[in-house]
C-alpha cells in the first residue's frame, strides 16, 4: 500500500560540510514570519524599559520645579500609562509568537528525525538501543527547540538592552562609560570560557539522558523477566 507523506523540511543527507548551527537555523528561517513579528514586538517591549524611567524623571522634575504645570504632568502620566499598556501587549505578542514558533520548530524537527530514522537500515536498530532512540527524539529535540526560538529571543533582548545602555551612558559621560567597559571585557572573557565548558557538559548530559532512557526502556519492557529473577534492585542501581 502506498502512502502520501510530506518530505522532510531539510535533507540532512545533503548537508555534508555545513556547520550544524547553520543547518539548524534553516528551521527558524521556515518560520520567518513568526520571527519578524516577534522581533518587532520585542523591540517595542524593550523600548519601554528606557522610556518609562525617562518619563518618571521628567514628571519628578516638573513637580519639583518652581511652577507646577499640572497639564504637562498629566500628559506625561497618561503617556507613561499608554506606554506601559502598549509594552504589555507587545510582550504578550512576543511570547505568543515565539512560543508558537518554538512548537512548530519542535514538530518539524521531530518529523524530520523520525522520517530519517524509519528509513535507516535494520543494522542501525540492532546496534542502537530503542531507549536511546526514543530519548533522542524527545530530549534532544527539546534542546533544539529552545535553542532556535526562546534562546534567540533572550539573546536579542539582552543585546538590545546592552547597546541602548551603552549609547545612553556615552551620552551622559563617555569617560565613565570607558571605565565601565574596562570591567566588562574581562568578565566577557570568563563568560566565553565558561560557555565553552558548559557546551561540552551539555553534550555529555544529553548522552547520559539517552543512556538513562535506554536503561528504563529495557527494564520496563522486560519487567516480567526482571520480576521473575527478583532483579529489581540491580536495575535500580544500574539506572
Amino acid at each position: 500500500m502506498t502512502y502520501n507523506v510530506n518530505p522532510p523540511t531539510i535533507d540532512v543527507l545533503n548537508t555534508t560540510g555545513q556547520r550544524p548551527l547553520s543547518v539548524m537555523m534553516k528551521y527558524s528561517y521556515k518560520q520567518c514570519h513568526y520571527m519578524c513579528i516577534g522581533m518587532i514586538s520585542l523591540i517595542l517591549g524593550s523600548g519601554s524599559n528606557f522610556a518609562v524611567p525617562y518619563l518618571i524623571g521628567v514628571v519628578v522634575d516638573a513637580m519639583s520645579g518652581a511652577e507646577n504645570d499640572w497639564d504637562q504632568i498629566n500628559f506625561y502620566c497618561i503617556m507613561m500609562a499608554a506606554i506601559v499598556i502598549g509594552s504589555g501587549i507587545a510582550v504578550w505578542i512576543r511570547g505568543y509568537t515565539f512560543n508558537t514558533m518554538s512548537e512548530k520548530i519542535a514538530q518539524t524537527v521531530r518529523y524530520d528525525l523520525f522520517y530519517f530514522l524509519i528509513h535507516k537500515d535494520v543494522t542501525f536498530f540492532d546496534e542502537t538501543k530503542t531507549g536511546e532512540i526514543l530519548s533522542r527524539i524527545s530530549s534532544d529535540t527539546s534542546v533544539i527547540q529552545d535553542g532556535l526560538s526562546t534562546n534567540i529571543s533572550m539573546f536579542i533582548r539582552c543585546l538590545i538592552f546592552i547597546i541602548a545602555t551603552i549609547i545612553l551612558l556615552c551620552f551622559i559621560s563617555w569617560k565613565l562609560t570607558l571605565v565601565s567597559l574596562g570591567g566588562i571585557i574581562p568578565i566577557s572573557g570568563v563568560a566565553v570560557i565558561y560557555g565553552n565548558y558548559m557546551r561540552k557538559f551539555a553534550k555529555t548530559l544529553q548522552d547520559k539522558k539517552s543512556e538513562l532512557g535506554s536503561i528504563a526502556e529495557e527494564s520496563i519492557s522486560n519487567v516480567r523477566t526482571v520480576k521473575a529473577f527478583a532483579n529489581e534492585m540491580a536495575e535500580i542501581k544500574k539506572y
